[in-house]
Parts: structure tokens; sequence; C-alpha cells
């Protein structure tokens, strides 16, 4: 009994930050960085504002978070893609339909607002130009293979 009192509230912390992300990427993708609300996304989450400020440390930390879920939620797929052809690419994006919907709005506000200083790097640089590169490849290997136009 003594374990199944300590589990419990870890599994609540867990789905409470997880309510929070979800929450997040939501309100991110919809209003870009700058015009979210923590209060927003508070209420979405059915979590207080200190809560979301004690797990992710600030309203970037918890924008990185949501980058960092994406990120691992596309990695496999991503793996797959090197050396896939035109046809598996375009089953990938089928099979991801709502969180790439998602995804590409986070991307577009982050290109519009979000990293326009030179004081940010941009999180996860290196792990998302990779995984680009290898949709770009299976694209071009379609185009020398002649199978795409």
């Amino acid at each position: 009994m003594g374990s199944e009192a300590r589990t419990k509230p870890d599994e609540e912390n867990a789905s409470r930050r997880q309510r929070i992300l979800d929450a997040a990427a939501a309100e991110f993708s919809r209003k870009g960085f700058s015009a979210a609300r923590i209060d927003s996304i508070a209420e979405q989450a059915d979590a207080n504002k200190q809560l979301i400020y004690y797990y992710f440390g600030s309203k970037s930390g918890l924008y990185d978070a949501v980058l960092d879920q994406l990120v691992e939620t596309y990695r496999p797929t991503w793996k797959r893609l090197e050396g896939a052809t035109v046809d598996q690419l375009i089953a990938s994006h089928a099979e991801h339909t709502e969180t790439s919907e998602l995804w590409r709005r986070l991307l577009a506000w982050e290109g519009m607002e979000y990293w326009d200083s030179a004081d940010h790097a941009i999180h996860l640089e290196e792990v998302r130009t990779q995984a680009y590169r290898a949709q770009t490849d299976v694209i071009a290997r379609g185009r020398a293979a002649g199978t795409f136009p």
C-alpha cells in the first residue's frame, strides 16, 4: 500500500504536467508566443499559474518544453525517413495529421515572431535541421529516380 501512495502523486503530477503541455501547445499554435497567456494556458489545463512556473520556470521554458515534446513525438518518424521513398514520406505525414498541423503552426509563429532576435538560439536547431534535411533528401531522391516531378 505504501508504494501505491507514492505512485499516485507521481502519476497525478505527470498527468497535470501533460495537461499543461497540451494546453500550451494549443495556445501557442493558435496565438503565437507573444499573444499566448499563461493565465489562459492554466485555465485550459485546469492548473494554476504558479504550478506552470514551478514545472517550466518561465513562458519561454514552457514553449521549449512544448517543442521538446513535439521533437520526441516525431523523432522515430524522422529516423524512419532516412532512406525512405516519397510514398513513405507522404504516408508518414498522413499518419500525423493532427500533430503535424500543430507543429506547422508553431513553426510558422516561431519564424514570424519568437526567434527574430539575435539573442535567441533556435531550440533544438540541429535535431530539427536534420529532420528537415531527411525529408528534403526523400524528395531529392524521388526526383532523381523520376518518381517525383
